[in-house]
């Protein structure tokens, strides 16, 4: 346990009888530094000295009541066993080095130190070490942590708009999207990067990091990336894309990042489960304790492009097969994530030109780099340049931003023959079918900001799936009409529309209509099959329409976390029994919007109330029961809650009245709380109060 003591009595060595008084000035130094909001979060008195976190390459101050002249040595050691390193950092007084260096003053009841750092230290926690004039060393129990500091126009961290620093070190909750490009829903997550417990997990990662490199933003988050899965190391979380999640509970159980960090910090062992969105709050969490501006980032539509054996690792393509009747035959080179989460840690890069800002930084395991599986720094204005050989793992970010989607088809189509796939030909390249609605929240509001632009020199308005959609000559017209979003427990309708002025009872024309439709996760893996066939539709009258249609019932039971429909249509125009090579094809996904969960005040908070009361509401839309339905809580500010509901009627209510806890909202920010109702049945049902 750490002790609260503003006072320390320390003796030298044996050989000293007298007592020494050192005062670190503790709430002075952090509140220059930007830091006392770790004693704040930890209900810690900020005068507590028994750990001080400073900034690097800012000056504090300790106060020593002797006049004799001392010096200092810093060893880290590890935050968790508390052993300590064989590494050290000297600080010598009255000194002209550049490296770390204490001025000595004389005061009335002894001497000041104004301690400085550079702004390329290692970060780390150490113990303090005091040395006498004859070089006799004592070590304290007192600990220094030293973070980035991006305050400091000479740290590689700086970010010059104070106001952008609120939002990317201090803010400590977020919203994080998810769902598809055209659907995309927005959830709660907490960071609470200045608990301690974060601090200290984030710290054994770094201790974890060669001594020499743990002065680098680019090395450090590099080395956090890898250490946040579980895949190289014992690090924090492991991912897992489908059930059943035996051990642990469900990647959309998590709403925040404290309660991850925690239960590491007990055991140092993985936690058990997190798909993209978990690793990306975790990491962003990290690197906020840490000291670096730090965001989480939604990609829809993100490439996942398997590496290959030839002289680039990605090719910036991914292919879809088609047979000779258009049914669809699958992906290769890699596949496409409805959506997919990660990070931008803002740094310097003095390894390239051109390349400062910010930089993506993934923690999902998803291929290797280096042998580990770890991503970035990748400047993001490399990648929107293009320059896929920039350090490190920009080709990657490239492709999942920016890889085109290549259709290939199993009969001559005149175009480009497949150089790996036997007899089949070109049929559609769409250089825009990767990379979009890049989103982050805001800087200090609520609400998503759209960063496409940043990644891509070209960001589309719309997008409505792959292929040709339509096609039109002056004697027919046929295309694929589709919904991009439907309410659960709603009929989803797929059409396909022709117009042919020249068409009768005796024409001989027809529509082959090859038609696919899934349940799909969020990285395409393929639940259920709900509709796959292969029908004729005669063109006997001037409009034609013909329609598959989805039911409830049949979709229902296949609902889940983050799941969708996939659906393909690929038509073929036949004259007297003739393929005429003329065809329209689509594919493309049908997203569920649920029911809105409604968290409603019974009253506002009055004067300096620190007690909150809500109610929450919501209706299940489907014929069949909903069970282990849990109601969680969350925020920054308030005590978590989880409410069991247990089974939930088929067209049954979910009512929760009257529920009282209790929110630390500093002055001038909003309440806010962020509602998730957890099912078996249906992908996470988020809600959110937001009171003055």
């Amino acid at each position: 346990m750490l002790r609260s003591l503003f006072v320390v009595i320390l003796v030298l060595f044996s050989v000293v009888s007298s007592e020494l008084t050192i005062n670190f000035n503790v709430k002075q130094n952090e509140q220059q530094l930007h830091t006392s909001e770790y004693k704040v979060r930890n209900n810690v008195n900020p005068d507590d000295s028994a750990r001080m976190i400073v900034r690097r390459g800012a000056p504090f101050v300790i106060e020593i009541q002797s006049k004799t002249v001392y010096s200092f040595t810093l060893v880290p050691f590890n935050p968790i066993t508390l052993a300590k390193e064989s590494n050290t950092i000297r600080i010598p007084t009255n000194t002209s080095s550049t490296s770390w260096r204490a001025v000595a003053a004389s005061t009335s009841t002894g001497i000041k130190y104004t301690i400085y750092s550079p702004a390329s230290s290692q970060i780390g926690i150490f113990y303090w070490g005091v040395v006498d004039p004859s070089g006799s060393l004592t070590m304290l129990t007192n600990q220094l942590v030293v973070l980035f500091n991006p305050w400091s126009s000479n740290d590689e961290v700086y970010y010059s708009d104070a106001n952008a620093l609120s939002e990317y070190i201090v803010n400590a909750q977020t919203l994080i999207w998810v769902g598809s490009t055209n659907n995309a829903n927005k959830i709660g997550w907490v960071y609470d990067q200045f608990h301690y417990d974060v601090l200290e997990v984030s710290l054994y990662f770094i201790s974890q990091l060669d001594w020499t490199s743990r002065g680098s933003a680019i090395h450090v988050s590099r080395h956090l990336s890898s250490w946040i899965n579980v895949n190289d190391n014992d690090g924090l979380v492991w991912g897992r894309w489908q059930e059943p999640y035996t051990g642990g509970k469900t990647p959309t159980y998590w709403t925040g990042s404290l309660e991850i960090f925690q239960k590491y910090r007990k055991v140092q062992q993985g936690v058990k489960y997190g798909q993209c969105w978990v690793f990306g709050g975790c990491l962003t969490t990290a690197g906020r304790t840490l000291g670096i501006p730090a965001r989480t980032i939604t990609n829809f539509d993100s490439a996942h492009e398997e590496q290959s054996s030839g002289p680039d690792k990605y090719r910036m393509e991914i292919d879809m097969f088609y047979d000779k009747n258009g049914q669809y035959l699958g992906m290769e080179g890699g596949s496409i994530w409805n959506f997919h989460v990660w990070c931008e840690f803002w740094m310097s890069r003095q390894d390239l030109d051109g390349a400062d800002g910010w930089q993506t930084v993934d923690a999902t395991p998803q291929e290797l780099s280096d042998g580990l599986f770890q991503l970035g720094p990748a400047s993001i204005a490399e990648v929107r340049n293009k320059e896929v050989t920039a350090q490190y793992d920009t080709d990657f970010v490239t492709s999942e931003v920016g890889a085109a989607i290549y259709q290939w088809a199993q009969y001559n189509t005149g175009k480009q023959k497949n150089p790996d796939r036997p007899g089949f030909w070109l049929l559609d390249i769409n250089n825009d079918g990767t990379g979009h609605l890049m989103s982050t929240k805001a800087i200090g509001k609520m609400t998503r900001e759209d960063i496409t632009s940043n990644y891509k020199q070209t960001a589309f308005t719309t997008f409505i799936g792959y292929g040709r959609h339509k096609y039109q000559s002056e004697a027919i017209s046929f295309e694929i009409v589709a919904p991009d979003v439907v309410n659960i427990g709603d009929n989803i309708t797929i059409s396909i529309v022709a117009q042919c002025p020249g068409c009768g009872p005796n024409s001989y024309m027809f529509l082959q209509i090859a038609g696919d439709i899934r349940i799909v996760s969020y990285v395409g893996d393929v639940i259920a099959i709900l509709h796959q066939g292969l029908l004729n539709v005669s063109l006997d009258a001037p409009e034609t329409t013909h329609s598959i249609i989805i039911t409830a019932d049949e979709y229902q039971n296949y609902l889940g976390m983050n799941r969708l429909v996939e659906y393909n249509a690929f038509i073929q125009f036949y004259e007297n029994g003739t393929f005429t090579g003329q065809y329209a094809n689509r594919q493309g996904h049908v997203a569920f919007a649920p029911p809105v969960l409604a968290v409603l005040p019974n009253y506002l908070p009055g004067n300096q109330s620190s007690v909150l009361s809500l109610s929450v509401f919501w209706s299940n839309p489907l014929d069949i029961e909903l069970t282990e339905t849990i109601l969680r809580l969350s925020g920054a500010y308030v005590s978590d809650q989880d409410y069991y509901i247990g089974t939930v009627d088929p067209m049954g209510k979910v009512w929760k009245e009257s529920i009282l806890f209790e929110h630390w909202t500093p002055e001038g920010e909003e309440i806010v709380v962020f509602a998730k109702l957890l099912t078996n049945e249906l992908s996470p049902i988020n809600g959110k109060l937001e009171l003055p």
